[in-house]
């Protein structure tokens, strides 16, 4: 491929906002630019699995066959070794192919990989695709300072935007269901109750390390598919993967719940309202965060410190439900 054509696909790399996105042109760069037949994104979790994210074949006819060796991804140790090294390491028993793998740093939690495999592959493929990765990496960490909450570390308000508006096209466009046999995705507001006071009582430093130690327990209360924000002052969001509404409960209320019981330095106590609504995809992001302040609203006035779902019926409009320990309006 032509150095022109490679600089084309980086610039149309560089135009994307969303890692999803900047991911599949990072794919479609490297396989422009070097001579794999298939090359896999994967994660390494925990060490002790390596799960297989994203993959693309050469659209060159002939240049690879229908599968790839999926053998190596359950040569978790290999991945290991990657990561421990920082390093591109070659593997070659994997007939007809050989493969090489790339450890990336994109802001996940967990080791990201790239995979390059075909039988030819050289030195030059190896240096086209570092120098490509080492861009990515670059470009993935300014993405990363432009989306996330400068105190808390969380994403922001303008990636929640986007992030909502993504979730809402997969629903209407096919790509993700909302029903009751497959669940739905769900957006749960919340807010700090009575973080005013906090603020007048102990001054704002001690509300920002409320606001530090509650984005912790955040974190550490959700799944790895699900994404959180800091809305705005002390209100927070997360846009809940695919989940059945008894799982959405039991999520947000463990959550609720570990923030009660935790004992913040100084202040003591503090609880959150929590309101929730499912992501539709007949309905405008903007519909679906009135559903959840509303819910959200409900919440603080039948005395805070509990959850409250948002329901529609399968047409979308909103329906009333009756009052169980979990409050459905």
């Amino acid at each position: 491929m032509q150095d022109t054509s490679i600089i084309s696909s980086l610039v149309e790399l560089t135009k994307q906002r969303d890692q999803l996105s900047i991911r599949a042109k990072l794919l479609s760069t490297l396989m422009s630019a070097t001579d794999a037949a298939w090359i896999v994104f994967c994660r390494l979790l925990d060490d002790r699995t390596v799960e297989v994210l994203d993959r693309v074949p050469s659209p060159s006819p002939g240049k690879s066959s229908k599968h790839y060796p999926v053998d190596l991804f359950a040569r978790v140790d290999v991945f290991v070794k990657c990561s421990h090294l920082r390093r591109p390491i070659w593997v070659t028993d994997l007939e007809p192919y050989q493969a090489i793998i790339f450890t990336i740093n994109d802001g996940a939690t967990n080791d990201d990989f790239i995979v390059l495999f075909n039988p030819d592959l050289d030195g030059r493929d190896e240096r086209t695709a570092a120098s490509i990765l080492d861009l990515y990496e670059n470009f993935v960490a300014l993405v990363i300072e432009n989306t996330q909450d400068a105190l808390t570390g969380l994403l922001n308000r303008g990636a929640f935007d986007r992030d909502l508006e993504l979730a809402a096209m997969s629903v209407s466009h096919g790509k993700r269901r909302c029903d009751a046999e497959d669940g739905c995705g769900y957006l749960a507001m919340l807010d700090i109750d009575h973080f005013k006071r906090i603020n007048d009582r102990y001054g704002h430093l001690y509300g920002d390390e409320v606001l530090l130690l509650f984005a912790t327990l955040f974190r550490d209360s959700f799944r790895r598919a699900d994404k959180l924000y800091r809305y705005g002052g002390e209100e927070f969001a997360v846009i809940i993967d695919h989940a059945a509404e008894r799982d959405v409960v039991d999520l947000l209320q463990r959550f609720r719940q570990s923030v009660s019981e935790f004992t913040f330095p100084q202040v003591g106590n503090v609880t959150v309202s929590i309101g929730a609504a499912p992501i539709t995809g007949n309905s405008l992001p903007s519909n679906i965060v009135d559903r959840a302040d509303n819910a959200l609203y409900r919440a603080k006035e039948n005395g805070r410190d509990q959850v409250q779902l948002f329901h529609t019926d399968a047409d979308g409009h909103d329906r009333q439900l009756p009052r169980r320990d979990v409050e459905l309006f």
